[in-house]
């Protein structure tokens, strides 16, 4: 397990953006300030987490024509960077969200799927540490659109041979180059996406820029005739994987899962109750064809390798576990295999990210009239969910870990007072964590604390701290 870089507290966060260049160190201060006031309040609106004079700034900042989420992201991007050139080889999660603001007439914001419902589309790419650890990074690129165009009747062809740049599945390998781009030179990247990147197009500008990547497949896509046979009848993936080896076994602990919302969505992600799976592995190379809608100008063939993961002997009731992942990264051992699902395992880091930025900092509650503001208080609260994905990492994933790396001596001291079970001297992150989510509402029966929890509970302890703070100035002014 890879060893945590430092710490990041809250004072350290907020003078990584003080480096964000606005052509204005006002605007550059400003920033800073509120980063590190939401930090403390990240669960609370603005007008309850700021002072009147702080919330009167953060709206003219929002506001500010000269304000950009680019330029509010560029530090916590490079700081980023120097993170990942720390670890040497980092993985890249690449995922798409919503985020809904329902029905309303904000300006500036378009349709979502779900009827009258609006807001933006979200594309992230988080970056994360190597090894079990999976250590939260920072995010190395961004993306957002509107969807302004009417919906489109169903049926309809897809564009000519070439595509259209402008397209929404553009956004893979844009978003893929601006991450890997950024990255220092000696870092290695593996870029890890789920599903929806299942493009043709998107692997083959991959693997001839030389990037490194884990896909899940989404179709049981047609192989290629072997070199020099014109015609026959082509196999399917399925069919090679059907007689493949299996090279590994492994048992896996399965979260508990709730149904997704919506009957497609629900299909690909049913529920299911937590168990542990025990997981086979296989691999062969694999040679696709050019699809029919892609640019002549790519490949008519691309060398991939694909790796299965299939459960053994699921229960009755239960849909069994099975990814069929593309990938470019050498399978010849079973070691190189098991790398592969490793990677691609991280994947739901990105997606307890989602949960940061929407429960634990409430972005989808902001109360801003138009996207020009939105965008700037989303690009403002990126790097606030990123610290709280990493306080929650540190207590989870080194829970012996000094609590003194999560959490200030005064914070501590006052957790001592009010918490309804004794904190030791020297106590852990991961008691400490707990301890701020009882505060919150926390049952200690109900599992592993949830983000509102830990939200409202670091909450009332940055309240309680500040009471403690001012009453013992006031005890030091009497003396």
């Amino acid at each position: 397990m890879a060893n945590p870089s430092p710490t990041v507290q809250v004072d350290e966060l907020s003078h990584e953006l003080r480096w964000a260049d606005f052509g204005d160190e006002r605007l550059s201060s400003r920033l800073a300030s509120l980063v590190g006031a939401l930090v403390a309040r990240p669960s609370l609106s603005f007008p309850k987490a700021l002072s009147p004079a702080e919330l009167e700034a953060a709206y003219r900042f929002f506001d500010n024509p000269r304000v950009s989420p680019e330029q509010i992201l560029q530090p916590h991007q490079e700081a980023t960077a120097e993170r990942c050139a720390v670890q040497g080889r980092v993985r890249v999660l690449h995922d798409t969200t919503d985020v809904n603001y329902g029905p309303g007439k904000r300006k500036g914001l378009g349709r979502l799927l779900k009827g009258s419902e609006e807001g933006f589309k979200l594309h992230l790419s988080l970056a994360v540490g190597p090894g079990e650890a999976r250590e939260p990074l920072g995010v190395l690129g961004v993306k957002t659109w509107v969807r302004d165009q009417p919906r489109k009747p169903k049926g309809g062809r897809r564009s000519v041979r070439g595509g259209n740049a402008k397209s929404e599945a553009q956004r893979w390998i844009e978003q893929v180059r601006q991450s890997q781009g950024r990255l220092r030179d000696g870092t290695e990247a593996v870029h890890v996406m789920d599903r929806e990147s299942d493009s043709y197009a998107l692997l083959a500008q991959m693997q001839a820029e030389g990037m490194l990547f884990v896909a899940r497949a989404a179709h049981d896509r047609v192989l290629a005739l072997p070199p020099g046979q014109r015609v026959g009848r082509r196999e399917k993936i399925s069919a090679v994987l059907g007689r493949s080896a299996v090279l590994a076994e492994r048992q896996v602990r399965l979260s508990r899962r709730v149904g997704r919302a919506g009957v497609k969505t629900r299909k690909i992600h049913p529920p299911r109750e937590q168990r542990t799976a025990r997981l086979a592995i296989s691999a062969e190379p694999i040679e696709l064809p050019r699809t029919e809608y892609v640019s002549t100008a790519l490949p008519a063939r691309l060398r991939l390798n694909v790796v299965r993961v299939a459960e053994v002997d699921a229960p009755a009731d239960a849909k069994p576990v099975e990814w069929v992942l593309l990938t470019n990264q050498p399978i010849q051992t079973p070691d190189q295999v098991l790398a592969v699902v490793d990677d691609y395992r991280a994947r739901w880091m990105i997606e307890e990210y989602f949960k940061a930025l929407k429960s634990g900092c409430l972005i989808e509650e902001r109360q801003l009239e138009d996207i020009h503001n939105l965008l700037n208080a989303l690009a403002t609260l990126i790097p606030v969910a990123w610290q709280l994905l990493r306080l929650r990492y540190i207590a989870r994933s080194t829970p012996e870990a000094a609590a003194t790396d999560v959490l200030t001596p005064t914070q501590l001291q006052v957790l001592r007072t009010v918490t309804d079970r004794p904190l030791g001297r020297n106590p852990t992150a991961g008691e400490a964590m707990l301890a701020v989510a009882r505060l919150g509402g926390h049952l200690v029966h109900n599992g592993d604390p949830g983000w509102q929890s830990l939200g409202h509970g670091l909450q009332q302890l940055l309240l309680l701290e500040r009471g403690w703070i001012a009453a013992t100035s006031r005890r030091r002014i009497t003396k």
